[in-house]
């Protein structure tokens, strides 16, 4: 996301405070001009420039806010310049009627309530009236009636506030069997993403910066599993946005994948391809392959790295020189080595709390790293990653992330933490791939299956974990993973609570460039979920979920 600096041109002091830590803090409302934005590697739209904008800030003295001072825009305070107007992502659909929250942005206080009108095209239109809720902010309920039982799907509509421009929104209905996948900017930096979403989770793409995974939402806890990062420690290089980030680590670090503008290739129901022909490594082509299939707390990323081979360079044809067929026919390099990784930043909820650990398995013991043990920032590589799988746990919510992968394909796994510099509190995963050496016209795949939870349990040879999707008819889906490093002959979970047990004999599911997951679905009432326990056996490995 990008930020916006800014220059202001006006206060008004809003009132003074004592902080608990005895410090004088005032409160101001600034009126700024918009300036360039942070991060060279970074867009905003036309038209942003030199916009006048009101932000709120508070400053402890003696460093209060003044006018001609330079400030950096909060990302919510960029996402208000860019789409002032903006809807809750989760709907509530009842008796044909589709209701969601709307919130406008409006600086003078002295208005007190604002129109609004939303066009959803064949599906409808409606209005209503949005009220303050604060000094910049007025709230309001979008409610549309619909004559028939919606279909699963984005239904795509435009809000418009007064003079200000027609906001591009999305109302999204999703049933159980079922995945979506639409188009909107649905970040509000002023670019359209790309959104998959199913029952259990929504990710989120980021097409014109690396196409890499910018969000994983579970929807059971609200929370985004993976970090965004928003503080950018520099101005131009290599900018951590968080989330998945794609690198060849032999082109050098960074490389050119992580900010890179991919092509949209193919597009399915609920799955995208994108492209990208890397300039650094001639003759090589990455295509990543996302997709959420339906029904499950997954998303599965095929990465294909495939090479077509290039001209020698001195074969290369000069401004305004013929080229021979000597030249023609120069030869191509017969092969290219490559080692490529993806760099998932994680931070269960947005922040690394405390409570947070990571397991990972290897040939040598189950590896437990903490957040609390940590210092401000380092990496730890792992050997012998052999069961596959690593995960994210926090112990006092149960939440979990786990990101699974062949091991044969793995050279070694690092696990790298930032603290102070990044402001919030996260942790990498890291999976080098083995180096490969492709020949014309070969290709390698890789493929990472990620996953969402409410509780888990982990030994160095295998784990399990179970998902919760969203409540349909008074039942949540509740869908069960498991894996272990042998070939087991089978994998039961057991299910109790007040009022109720169940058996699920689970089946294992092969996915390309992963391997098998076990994989298996239940559910239970809603009064029930706080009663829950679950047990998963692997042959003679029993789990215990908490």
């Amino acid at each position: 996301m990008q930020r916006l600096r800014a220059k202001i041109i006006e206060t008004k002091e809003i009132g003074k405070k004592t902080t608990e830590q005895g410090f004088t803090s005032t409160e101001t409302l600034c009126k700024v001009k918009i300036g360039d934005g942070v991060h060279k590697s970074l867009k905003f739209p036309d038209g942003t420039k030199d916009r006048e904008h009101w932000v709120l800030r508070e400053a402890i003295f003696p460093w209060e806010l003044n006018k001609d001072n330079q400030i950096v825009l909060h990302p919510d305070e960029t996402q208000d310049v860019i789409h002032p107007i903006q809807i809750q992502p989760l709907v509530n659909l009842e008796e044909k009627q589709v209701r969601t929250g709307i919130q406008i942005y409006e600086p003078d206080e002295a208005v007190k309530t604002l129109e609004w009108k939303a066009d959803f095209g064949k599906l409808g239109t409606t209005e209503g009236i949005a009220e303050r809720v604060d000094r910049l902010h007025l709230n309001g309920e979008l409610t549309l009636k619909v004559e028939d039982e919606l279909t699963p799907g984005a239904y795509l509509g435009k809000i418009k506030c007064g003079d200000e421009k027609a906001i591009e929104v999305a109302l999204t209905v999703i049933s159980p069997g079922t995945s979506i996948l639409y188009t909107l900017d649905i970040n509000r930096d002023g670019f359209a993403e790309k959104v998959l979403e199913n029952t259990y989770l929504r990710a989120v793409v980021t097409p014109h910066f690396g196409a890499g995974l910018s969000q994983f939402w579970y929807k059971a806890r609200n929370l985004n599993q993976f970090a965004e990062v928003h503080h950018h420690e520099n101005t131009e290089g290599f900018l951590d946005i968080g989330g998945h980030q794609d690198h060849i680590e032999n082109q050098g670090w960074p490389g050119e994948l992580w900010n890179a503008e991919y092509t949209e290739a193919e597009t399915g129901i609920s799955q995208v391809t994108y492209r990208f022909e890397l300039q650094k490594t001639k003759g090589v082509t990455i295509s990543r392959e996302i997709e959420i299939p339906p029904d499950t707390p997954f998303v599965y990323q095929r990465v294909i790295l495939s090479y077509a081979g290039k001209k020698d360079d001195k074969a290369e044809k000069k401004e305004g020189e013929e080229k021979s067929d000597d030249k023609e026919k120069a030869p191509k390099p017969d092969e290219v080595e490559l080692v490529y990784k993806p760099r998932v930043r994680v931070a269960l909820g947005g922040d690394a709390t405390f409570d947070q650990v990571v397991k990972i398995p290897t040939q040598e013991k189950l590896h437990t790293w903490r957040v609390e043990d940590s210092d401000w920032g380092g990496c730890e590589d792992y050997f012998g990653f052999q069961a596959g799988f690593a995960l994210a746990h926090d112990e006092s919510t149960g939440s979990t992330f786990a990101l699974f992968t062949d091991p044969k394909a793995v050279d070694y796994f690092r696990r790298c933490y930032s603290g102070e510099k990044i402001i919030v509190r996260t942790y990498t995963f890291e999976p080098y791939s083995r180096k490969v050496k492709l020949g014309i016209g070969k290709q390698v795949t890789y493929g990472y299956l990620y996953a969402v939870g409410s509780a888990s349990a982990c030994t160095q040879e295998g784990m399990a974990m179970f998902s919760e999707g969203e409540t349909f008819d008074g039942q949540i889906p509740i869908f069960l993973i498991a894996r272990h490093i042998d070939d087991v002959s089978q994998c039961i979970a057991q299910l109790s609570w007040d009022g109720g047990s169940a058996e699920v004999r689970m089946h294992c599911v092969e996915y390309r460039g992963v391997g098998g997951i076990w994989q298996g679905k239940a559910s239970i009432p809603l009064a029930s979920r706080p009663t829950l326990n679950v047990t998963v056996n692997l042959d003679d490995t029993s789990l215990t979920l908490a």
